[in-house]
This record gives structure tokens, C-alpha cells and sequence, in this order.
């Protein structure tokens, strides 16, 4: 009876090297016969064929080590140990690629507002994550895996801020300018530190200043008639009836911008993405992805849902105003002049 015994020595040192075996018979006339072999192998039974040899070099520059980077569905130093059934990986993959469908919600409210740079976003986003998923299941991948990881990264968080900047009502080169410094800055995140847990709270930060930034804009393009001079900060407490007025019509302002209701909702749906976020593991990748995926795009709907054009309703309701009294005081002239003749 043949019997053959297989051990791997892992990360071995360079060196000298002793190896024994001792054989146990309970039988004194048995003349069985032991074989050794030795070989050196990159990785151990080339990964078994479910993952790629990776090298790497130690810090000290003199020793070369080698490594088996699993696919998602094996695992084991040799990737011999399978952690997801064929089966599971499709159903798996599926939910992975089919969420970024939610997309779609924010980008039918976009198109429908005119807001083709926002629509171009969401649109974006949820394409190159469905493709990126579907590389990293094994799939198809249209483009390399590091470029699909960065489109995807990058899309995500340029959404999720511009959901915020959207919310401001500026003019076009200042909302230009906010989006160019924000897809700087979200680049440089997507690519140094994608997958860090902290990425969240730094979108939805950068997100909140370029909101604030937007209404201070807005602010000073509006009210810029309010001179704080040397004067009125004399009289300050003589006027300020006239700041307490001021105020009142700000704080009206931006309770009539928004539709609380639908920014209660994005809230709720942006603490559920921000939650998923951070219970992602490599047992339950799968599932709390595709919850953020739903999540995010749902957030991104109700946030721009609840924005009401208050301003254009006002400019509009000011120049019936104008055209009302400029057709009162052309009666009036007409009646003097009647009356005088």
C-alpha cells in the first residue's frame, strides 16, 4: 500500500535546511520503503487554480517571499478551501451589479429638473459600479481592475457631493468652480485610500462645505445691499429692529426652500449607507454593499426632491409687480391727459 504524505514550509528563510522522517512498523520483517522528495515552489500547488501567485520582497531588501491571492470564492493558503458555493457567488454577483439600479431614481429627478450635470453623475456612477462588480465577481471586466475601482470610487463620492452642492442655488460659474475643486479633491481620495472606512465622513464633510460655500455665495449675491459700514455699526443698536427683520426673512427663506420632509427622509437614508458602510466585512460583503448601494442612490433622491425653487418664484412674482404699477401710472397719464383736454 502506497501512502504518500505532503507537508508545505511556508516563508522559509534561507539557510541550511535539515528534514527527518521517522517511519513507525509494528512489523520487524516489513520492508517498506520510504521516498523523500524536496521542491521549491513559488506558491503551494500554484493556488490550486483559484488565485494568482503574488511576490513580495522584505523590508530589508534580501528575501523574496510568495503569496496565493485568493479569488472571492476560496480561501486557504493555497486557495484550496472553498468559502462560497458556485451557486452563491451568481446569487452573490447578482445583487452586487442589479442594485446600482437605484440610480436610476436620482437621475429620472435630475433629467427632469435640467440638472444634466447631476444626471451625468448618477448616471456615471451607477454604470461604472455595476461594471466594476462585475470584474471583481470574476464576470467581465471591460476595462482593467484598478481603473473600474477608481471610476467607481470616484463617481460614488462626486455624487454624493454634488448632491449638496445642488442644493444651493448659485449661479453656473460657481457651481463650476465647486465641482472642479471637489473632483480634485475626491480623486486624490479615490485613489490613495478608496476603500478606508473614514471615506464617508470625509465625502459627506467636503459635501457640507461646498453646500455652505453655495450659501454664502448666495447670501452675499442676494443681500449685498446690506452694507455693514463704520456708520451702521454705530447705530447698530439704533436698527435693530430692521436686523431682526433681516433676519426673520432669512430664516423664512430657507424654511420655504426645502421639502422637510424629503430631507428628513435623505437623512435617515444617508445614516443607513453610512451604516452599511462600516458593517462590511468579507463574510457579508456582499449583502452590505448592495445596501449601500440602494441607500446612497436613495439618500441622493430625497435630497434633491426636497429642494424647492423658491428664488424664481420670487423674481417672477417681483416683475408682475413691476409690469402692474408701470400699467397703473400709464392709465393714470391717460386720464390726465383726457382730463385736461
Amino acid at each position: 500500500m502506497k501512502k504518500t504524505v505532503g507537508f508545505y514550509i511556508v516563508y522559509a528563510r534561507g539557510g541550511t535546511w535539515s528534514f527527518g522522517i521517522k517511519h513507525l512498523t509494528t512489523s520487524r520483517k516489513s520492508q517498506s520503503q520510504t521516498t523523500m522528495s524536496i521542491s521549491v515552489e513559488r506558491c503551494p500547488r500554484s493556488c490550486s487554480s483559484h488565485g494568482t501567485c503574488q511576490d513580495v520582497v522584505e523590508m530589508s531588501g534580501l528575501s523574496l517571499y510568495s503569496y496565493c491571492w485568493c479569488d472571492r470564492t476560496h480561501g486557504g493558503f493555497d486557495c484550496s478551501d472553498e468559502l462560497v458555493s458556485h451557486r452563491g457567488l451568481i446569487l452573490q454577483s447578482i445583487s452586487l451589479i442589479a442594485s446600482n439600479a437605484a440610480f436610476v431614481l436620482p437621475a429620472y429627478w435630475a433629467l427632469r429638473q435640467k440638472a444634466f450635470a447631476e444626471w451625468v453623475l448618477y448616471t456615471s456612477s451607477g454604470i461604472s459600479s455595476g461594471l466594476y462588480h462585475a470584474c471583481d465577481v470574476g464576470a467581465w471586466c471591460a476595462l482593467s481592475f484598478h481603473v473600474l475601482q477608481f471610476m467607481d470610487f470616484w463617481l460614488s463620492f462626486m455624487a454624493v457631493v454634488s448632491t449638496f452642492v445642488y442644493l444651493a442655488a448659485i449661479d453656473e460659474p460657481s457651481k463650476r468652480t465647486i465641482h472642479t475643486i471637489v473632483a480634485i479633491l475626491t480623486a486624490l481620495m479615490a485613489e490613495t485610500g478608496a476603500t478606508r472606512s473614514s471615506n464617508i465622513v470625509l465625502v459627506i464633510a467636503i459635501g457640507s462645505i461646498g453646500l455652505l460655500v453655495g450659501w454664502l455665495i448666495e447670501f452675499f449675491t442676494h443681500y449685498r445691499r446690506y452694507s455693514f459700514s463704520t456708520e451702521f455699526l454705530l447705530n447698530m443698536l439704533q436698527r435693530w429692529q430692521t436686523i431682526n427683520g433681516w433676519l426673520h426673512n432669512v430664516i423664512k427663506t430657507v424654511i420655504r426652500r426645502f421639502r422637510w420632509f424629503f430631507v428628513l427622509a435623505g437623512f435617515v437614508a444617508l445614516a443607513m449607507a453610512a451604516t452599511s458602510w462600516s458593517l462590511e466585512s468579507t463574510e457579508s460583503y456582499w449583502f452590505w454593499h448592495s445596501m449601500w448601494h440602494v441607500s446612497i442612490y436613495t439618500s441622493s433622491f430625497f435630497f434633491i426632491c426636497s429642494k424647492v425653487n423658491v428664488i424664481n418664484s420670487e423674481d417672477q412674482g417681483s416683475t408682475n409687480t413691476e409690469y402692474q404699477l408701470t400699467r397703473q401710472d400709464s392709465l393714470s397719464r391717460n386720464e390726465d391727459r383726457s382730463t385736461h383736454i
